[in-house]
């Protein structure tokens, strides 16, 4: 009788030891919707998505995608119901609650606008008495933080890119702050092309930055899988993947 429990107790233990490294092999990311870097309805969800799908299966690592609006995103992976979160810049306060991987995509925001709305400017002050239109859950840059923060420029939220870049055309907003290519794609993907062709950007730089994966500070072995994570990337990035990716999302190749 002795036997038998022991081998029980045996096959029990082993198969929760198979279960536990099973599912440190999976990973859960919360993403919203930024194209052409993140999507639910492209290929591979996107060319961000990609890379870090791929970075993480250079360590043997599954990824599982759940889209929600980018603020519900960042809730989620505070929280630790899902594993992390992608793709985001860096700020002091996220800080405070995950781990940043090394970056993963680089770029800068630039201000759209109509080309009927005259718009120039040099500093932050200049912005004064513009309506901005912003997404909810963006950083745009220490500077302009500060200044929505303080009050000094005014900004009107919304969930999504696409509503902002339509309160452009309605005239409701005046600019639009956003990452140059994933701004041109969304204007490309979401107007005729009459419509689209209103619509240009300054070309002066409001923020340089670059994209990072998030993974709670809360959650176990979230300081781990970023180095496993760092290792991956670095991988793609030296055997040609990472630009042929870029390459391929410029090229339109993500569409389904």
């Amino acid at each position: 009788m002795k036997k038998i429990i022991y081998f029980i107790l045996g096959v029990f233990l082993l198969a929760s030891s198979f279960n536990a490294v099973h599912a440190a092999e999976k990973v859960r990311l919360a993403s919203g919707e930024y194209l052409p870097y993140l999507s639910e309805n492209l290929k591979h969800y996107g060319f961000g998505s990609h890379i870090v799908t791929d970075a993480f299966a250079a360590a043997g690592i599954e990824v599982e995608y759940g889209f929600f609006p980018w603020k519900r995103s960042l809730k989620l992976a505070k929280k630790g119901v899902w594993d992390g979160t992608i793709l985001w810049v860096y700020t002091e306060e996220r800080e405070k609650y995950f781990y940043y991987s090394d970056p993963v995509i680089s770029g800068r925001k630039v201000f759209f606008h109509l080309k009927s709305t005259p718009f120039d400017w040099n500093t932050i002050d200049d912005l004064k008495g513009y309506r901005i239109a912003v997404s909810l859950g963006y950083s745009y840059g220490k500077l302009f933080d500060e200044a929505v923060k303080s009050g000094k420029i005014n900004v009107w939220a919304k969930p999504t890119d696409k509503e902002n870049f339509q309160r452009i055309i309605e005239g409701k907003s005046q600019i639009f702050p956003m990452n140059l290519e994933a701004g041109i794609y969304t204007i490309k993907k979401i107007f005729s092309s009459s419509i689209a062709r209103q619509i240009t950007y300054h070309p002066r730089t409001l923020d340089s930055y670059s994209y990072h994966l998030l993974l709670p500070k809360k959650k176990p072995g979230s300081e781990q899988m970023i180095k496993q994570f760092n290792k991956g990337l670095k991988i793609l990035i030296e055997d040609g993947r990472f630009d042929q990716y870029y390459k391929d999302a410029l090229d339109g190749k993500y569409e389904k």
